[in-house]
Order: C-alpha cells, then sequence, then structure tokens
C-alpha cells in the first residue's frame, strides 16, 4: 500500500489539502506527458502519482551521512541519534513524536554553523521529522523588531 503522496506537506504551516492535490495532479500530468508520444492519449500511470514530499532516493541510505565528514560534531550526532531512537519508539507505541525544540548556532565567523544547520535540516527532513528539507537562515538582527510588539510578528514570518 502506497502512501499518501502529500503525507509530509500536511506539516506544513500553510498546508491545504485542495492545492495539494492540485499540484500532485499537475506533477502527475507533466511526468506522464513527458513519457508519451505527440498525438498520444494521456494515460496517468501509478509511478506518475509518486510521493513527491518522500526524500528522494539517494546512493547513500544513511540518514547521518551529511555529518560524518565535519569535524568535532559527535555531540551533535549524538542528540540526533537520540531522536531517531525516541522517534522508532513513538511509532512503535503509538506516542506523539518527540519535540525538536529549537536549535542556536553560535560560534566565531566561519567555523561551520551553516554548514550544520544545513546538514541537521537534511537529516531531520531524512528522518521524518521535517516536511522538507529547506532551511531557512536568518540573524538576530532580521528577528528584533524596529518597536515594542514587532518581533513577535518578524519571527512568526
Amino acid at each position: 500500500r502506497r502512501p499518501w503522496p502529500c503525507s509530509r506537506s500536511s506539516d506544513l504551516p500553510n498546508f491545504g489539502n485542495a492545492g495539494a492535490v492540485n499540484l500532485v495532479i499537475q506533477n502527475a500530468i507533466a511526468k506522464a506527458a513527458a513519457r508519451t508520444q505527440a498525438g498520444d492519449v494521456l494515460v496517468l500511470a501509478p509511478e506518475d502519482v509518486a510521493d513527491s514530499s518522500s526524500p528522494a532516493k539517494e546512493e547513500n541510505p544513511d540518514p547521518f551521512a551529511p555529518l560524518r565528514d565535519l569535524y568535532n560534531v559527535d555531540n551533535v550526532m549524538q542528540y540526533l541519534r537520540g531522536l531517531q531512537c525516541q522517534l522508532e519508539v513513538a511509532a512503535r507505541e503509538g506516542g506523539p513524536r518527540p519535540d525538536l525544540g529549537h536549535f542556536v548556532f553560535r560560534g566565531s565567523p566561519g567555523t561551520g554553523k551553516t554548514t550544520v544547520a544545513r546538514a541537521i535540516a537534511r537529516i531531520l527532513y531524512r528522518l521524518g521529522f521535517l516536511a522538507t528539507d529547506r532551511l531557512v537562515e536568518t540573524s538576530g538582527l532580521r528577528l528584533t523588531g524596529d518597536f515594542v510588539g514587532q518581533t513577535k510578528s518578524k519571527v512568526a514570518e
């Protein structure tokens, strides 16, 4: 039995079923059109309706591969492995998914903060915690409002 093609997309904050189904159908039609000859009848096949929200099959099945070549990330790997174990237990026992919390990357310029953040985003996506592996990069200055009360709305954006 195949999973719903929008299973990961439904975790996004602005998810809507109708828009997601429309996107799945448009993608399936595009795949089928690329497969058919001019003048042929367009026929959708099950492979046209692939789960585009699932991670693509990669040559390295290890979800922690993005961190393997980085220096001094053992504590990060240990934390992510703990999250993976918690997720597996929750799935097996039917409990809620573990809370990710927030990540703050501090350090001098050029120390690999963004590189590690991108790797963590890819890992969390491959483990099934995130609906997308897209990372939003920002700084404290961009989150701080110009007047009292504006910071909350900037963070929400």
